[in-house]
């Protein structure tokens, strides 16, 4: 029996996508929207006209992106399915890519933030995308 949202029971890793993807897409449109306001007074002064307008597509293409990949995961489209392992796959190589600007109060703890951070985030992330694209109840899911 459908409930209030239209679809059968979506899994519990579907959930924390589309949690995940609004958090970053909100966070990262507020950023672009900062960015635009804070270049807008220069756009006299650029030197390469160019290189803002790639700055500018690229920024509304990813928000369109998390826009589409949202939508599709709600939806329960295949596509949903695709976009949300890219996205997973990308919030793991975020994960390890980004530099750790973290401040410890020991060695012992910097050695945990960097295992954690190479190690068991990468890891959380592998199982999260078997249970958003592979398990049973994501493949009966994603199937209709």
């Amino acid at each position: 029996m459908p409930d209030v949202l239209g679809s059968t029971h979506r899994p519990l890793a579907v959930w924390l996508l589309m949690l995940a993807l609004l958090a970053s897409g909100i966070l990262f449109t507020v950023g672009s929207a900062r960015f635009f306001w804070f270049a807008a007074p220069y756009l006299i002064e650029t030197r390469s006209f160019i290189a803002l307008a790639v700055a500018a597509v690229g920024r509304l293409s990813l928000i369109a992106a998390f826009v589409v990949a949202l939508h599709a995961s709600f939806g329960r489209r295949p596509a949903g399915r695709w976009l949300g392992l890219l996205f997973i796959a990308a919030f793991a190589m975020l994960s390890v890519a980004m530099p750790d600007t973290t401040g410890y109060a020991s060695e012992a703890e910097s050695a945990g933030g960097h295992l954690a951070r190479t190690i068991l985030l990468p890891l959380l992330c592998v199982w999260w995308a078997y249970a958003f694209g592979f398990s049973r109840k994501a493949r009966r899911y994603f199937s209709c």
